[in-house]
């Protein structure tokens, strides 16, 4: 799917804390350019929720408790392999943003840092996305 950039993105958010589901689920509620259409807390229902929906950008908590948020992005990005992965994480771990690149998540924002960083990294990852739909889909000549 390309976007057009007057259609807000929708978002699916995975987290187990509900209190960080509702709050983020309220800021994300004030930015135009995004709506949330769903939301799991656990890797399972997480699955569920993205091959029923198919946003165009999922919000992946990195600990989850029945799978890690790694690990859960593998998965979904077997599933859906043009969908965009951002993390979110209580921590800086070095370790875990290697891991998180390494499977395949366009972006890592601390949750500390959503409201500033959020959108924008957002925007990145599906501009990355379009530009790689872009590229792959040129006829060779």
């Amino acid at each position: 799917m390309l976007y057009a950039s007057s259609m807000p993105l929708r978002l699916v958010l995975v987290d187990d804390q509900p209190s960080f589901r509702s709050a983020l689920s309220a800021y994300i509620a004030t930015v135009p350019e995004l709506v949330l259409v769903g939301e799991a807390g656990d890797g399972e229902s997480a699955f569920e929720v993205i091959d029923q929906l198919e946003p165009d950008v999922v919000l992946m908590d990195w600990q989850l408790p029945d799978i890690d948020g790694i690990e859960a992005t593998r998965q979904v990005r077997q599933a859906h392999p043009d969908m965009p992965v951002v993390m979110l994480s209580g921590s800086s771990d070095r370790q875990m943003r290697r891991e998180a690149k390494a499977a395949g998540i366009a972006a890592v924002i601390h949750k500390n840092d959503v409201a500033k960083a959020l959108l924008p990294e957002i925007k990145a990852a599906v501009a990355r996305r379009a530009r790689s739909f872009a590229s792959n889909s040129s006829p060779a000549t």
